[in-house]
């Protein structure tokens, strides 16, 4: 301890040495007060006073007293360490995230924000294939349907050529009914705004990306839309509106329109498959992503915990700390009273 006097030229340094067989004695950083008490013990004091030496030793129960504030600072600075993990600890369970922002840990933030990315343009690749599967699927139904009503027609055709290639008004006016609906069958096939049974080109026209890489959109299923009466057989078939030209529909002509609406038929299943593979392949993808993004950014909420409770235990013992630091502080004090 170094200690100025009122006269500047006197300098006293003290040395303390415990000699006592039993006696301890602490470091400390700094003497804030001292007085004698009453405390067994045996020391020796070394005063240095302008270069001559003299050593005095004081047997008996005179000491010194000191105040450090040394172990309170450690508890100061173990707290601020143990509130500030408490706090991260604190936000990741209430959030469910471990990189909640880029300060929590930049590199693993920009790949979380670019599988985000993906995700998000994913799920509208989703969106869209549903969109495109259900076009698809009411084109395929309506072709259904009116594969049906050609084996009707071709029902009739074999009637009219087993009587002998005269058709009746009556089966005329069937195969016009039979138009009829399949005219109404191709209009109502429409989805969103589409139908693949309608004239080609936009609006009809479908083409919907597979998948999605990096943010951006990869693969494609189209088809090209087309009115299903465009083929031969089904030009004839339409055409019929007497007798006459139903007599000149033969069973070969209608095997034709048979034939062509097949063929429509089974592009459009090799669509709809597609789509639905498509759509199992983006599923996936979507789980496999997710748990990726879960692996990178979410906190393990029982260790969370577990570390909760143990920090909690922490702030406890160093509060506790702290207040025996400051009560022996005032313990000191009250002898100066």
């Amino acid at each position: 301890m170094n200690r100025n006097r009122a006269d500047p030229e006197v300098d006293f340094h003290l040395y303390f040495r415990s000699i006592g067989p039993n006696a301890r004695y602490d470091s400390i950083l700094a003497i804030q007060y001292s007085r004698y008490s009453e405390f067994p013990g045996s020391f020796v004091f070394e005063a240095k006073s302008n270069g001559s030496n003299k050593s005095f030793k004081i047997n008996g129960e005179k000491t010194m007293v000191a105040i450090s504030t040394t172990n309170n600072g450690v508890a100061m600075a173990a707290l601020r360490r143990v509130n500030a993990d408490l706090t991260t600890t604190q936000n990741r369970i209430a959030t469910g995230l471990r990189v909640g922002s880029a300060k929590d840990d930049a590199g693993i933030w920009a790949t979380a924000t670019k599988i985000r990315s993906d995700i998000s343009a994913s799920e509208s690749v989703k969106s869209n294939l549903s969109t495109a599967k259900a076009q698809v699927d009411a084109a395929s139904a309506a072709l259904d349907e009116i594969s049906a009503l050609v084996d009707e027609v071709a029902k009739i055709t074999a009637s009219v050529a087993a009587a002998g290639g005269t058709a009746t008004t009556s089966q005329v006016n069937q195969v016009v009914a039979f138009q009829t609906q399949i005219t109404a069958l191709m209009g109502s096939s429409t989805v969103n705004g589409k139908n693949l049974l309608g004239a080609a080109g936009a609006p009809n026209n479908l083409s919907v990306a597979t998948g999605v890489s990096d943010g951006a959109l990869v693969g494609t299923v189209a088809y090209t839309a087309g009115l299903p009466t465009a083929g031969a057989g089904m030009t004839e078939l339409m055409a019929v509106t007497d007798a006459a030209s139903l007599a000149a529909f033969t069973s070969t002509d209608a095997a034709t329109a048979q034939s062509e609406i097949a063929a429509i038929a089974t592009k459009l299943g090799a669509v709809s498959k597609g789509l639905d593979s498509a759509m199992s392949f983006n599923d996936r993808m979507a789980d496999v992503r997710n748990n990726a993004l879960g692996g990178l950014v979410d906190a393990d909420l029982e260790r969370e915990t577990a570390k909760m409770q143990a920090l909690q235990v922490r702030q406890q013992l160093a509060y506790q700390a702290i207040s025996m630091s400051n009560n022996s502080a005032q313990n000191i004090l009250m002898l100066f009273r």
